[in-house]
């Protein structure tokens, strides 16, 4: 009877390891998901900005004001003038479908496009 492993199973098996966490590793070591986020005001698409590029998108309504910072392939809501201010303590997102909101401004910020990710983030 042979050994369980040969020495090609295990060679295999890290070449497989290693390809599978490259591929982890890798969209991001390129620059990110190459979506975007889509900041909407009352439902209607107020600006669209690629993440690919770092800006920072100062929104003024009716409702109040909001600072969208897009930095590193991220976005996230750095500053707002309504009570509470929780869409500031908001995880940069990153991934397609991630929404980022402030209700009290009609305001939500979603990634669209690029990678998915994960359905919750917790910070």
């Amino acid at each position: 009877m042979s050994k369980l492993f040969k020495k090609a199973d295990i060679l295999l098996a890290a070449v497989l390891l290693i390809l599978g966490m490259g591929g982890l590793f890798l969209p991001r070591a390129l620059g990110g998901s190459g979506g975007s986020a889509v900041v909407r005001v009352d439902g209607k698409v107020y600006g669209t900005y690629s993440l690919s590029e770092d800006r920072t998108v100062e929104i003024v309504t009716e409702y109040g004001r909001n600072v969208v910072v897009i930095e590193d392939g991220k976005v996230r809501v750095s500053e707002a003038d309504c009570p509470g201010g929780d869409c500031t303590r908001f995880a940069p997102a990153a991934s397609s479908g991630s929404v980022i909101l402030c209700l009290p401004h009609h305001l939500s910020v979603t990634v669209e496009g690029g990678e998915e990710g994960p359905d919750v983030v917790v910070r």
